[in-house]
């Protein structure tokens, strides 16, 4: 169920897929810097605040949103 957020790192290592998809988006500092160096915090970020703000139930809706990350992105 958490595999989406992996899915989409194996996939930001592909050029192809990259070129594909990527094209007309931005390659800017804020992208090499901080989006590109830390990749995970934003998806540990979600973790501890669905644990703050809903405790241990924050976990299975961590997996919730995990797991519905590649659905939605099909549609796009």
């Amino acid at each position: 169920m958490t595999e989406g957020a992996e899915l989409y790192r194996i996939g930001s290592l592909d050029q192809e897929t990259l070129a594909k998809y990527g094209h007309g988006t931005p390659d800017d500092w804020m992208e090499r810097n901080i989006y590109t160096r830390h990749s995970v915090l934003g998806i540990a970020l979600m973790m501890v605040i669905n644990l703050v703000l809903f405790g241990f139930a924050g976990l299975a809706i961590w997996a919730v949103q995990m797991a519905w990350i590649p659905r939605l992105s099909l549609r796009a």
